[in-house]
């Protein structure tokens, strides 16, 4: 499989989630296309909902207040919760050197919890 092409069909972040998420530790890097198209939709869709939120973030700072979170419907509250617990998990796997775990989490945060509402 040669790097370039990869990248031209479905792009470098694309090809680089899929190594890194991919991966056991120690083994050969089994790459399907089919996977870097996955990745290439999740890419996709995640940089959608950054442009979506990125306009709010920047109106309240990024910052949301304890008054601010208690007042949200339940929903908002649960995935405010379920993103934190995400980037502590993610967190804690990448000070591991556990990439693909994080990278996995994430992935499965995104698709599971926050573009399913």
């Amino acid at each position: 499989v040669d790097p370039l092409d990869v990248v031209d069909e479905y792009g470098a972040d694309a090809l680089r989630f899929s190594l890194v998420t991919g991966v056991t530790p120690g083994q050969d890097v089994p790459l399907s296309m089919e996977r870097v198209k996955v990745n290439r939709n999740f890419c996709n869709k995640l940089w959608n909902a950054a442009r979506f939120l990125e306009p709010k973030m920047v109106t309240s700072g990024g910052v949301i207040t304890q008054e601010e979170l208690s007042s949200m419907p339940l929903f908002e509250r649960y995935i405010i919760s379920e993103a934190h617990a995400c980037a502590e998990a993610s967190a804690a796997a990448l000070e591991d050197y556990s990439i693909g775990d994080a990278g996995t989490r994430a992935y499965r945060f995104f698709y599971d919890e926050f573009a399913d509402w």
